[in-house]
């Protein structure tokens, strides 16, 4: 099962509470171990069916009101972790224990 790490509270914006088609940033690590991958201008549900075909090790999706693809790439994202990382953008590989 996927570890989707997106934050409930961007999910509760009043920008995409009620808007299935809010667009933000997916955040990726398709396997264990394995580099980070950003999907731009994609809504939530989006990133649902992709997981569903594609089958993620980790996943988050940022929106657009909280953070830009490019605001959350500029910082690298650092740091041991045991669930999820701080930062939006930032992805916690359980397997290794740190945020990428």
């Amino acid at each position: 099962m996927p570890d989707n790490q997106t934050k409930e509270e961007w999910l509760e914006l009043a920008t995409v509470l009620n808007n299935p088609n809010a667009k933000g940033t997916g955040v990726v690590i398709y396997q264990a171990g394995g580099p980070k991958d950003y999907m731009e201008n994609v809504s939530y549900d989006e990133m649902l069916s992709r997981d569903a075909t594609q089958q993620f090790f980790a996943f988050a999706w940022v929106p657009d009101a909280v953070a830009t693809l490019q605001q959350i790439q500029k910082p690298p994202c650092a740091g041991r972790c045991a669930k999820t990382c701080k930062r939006p953008g930032c992805l916690c590989d359980r397997s290794i224990g740190h945020c990428k």
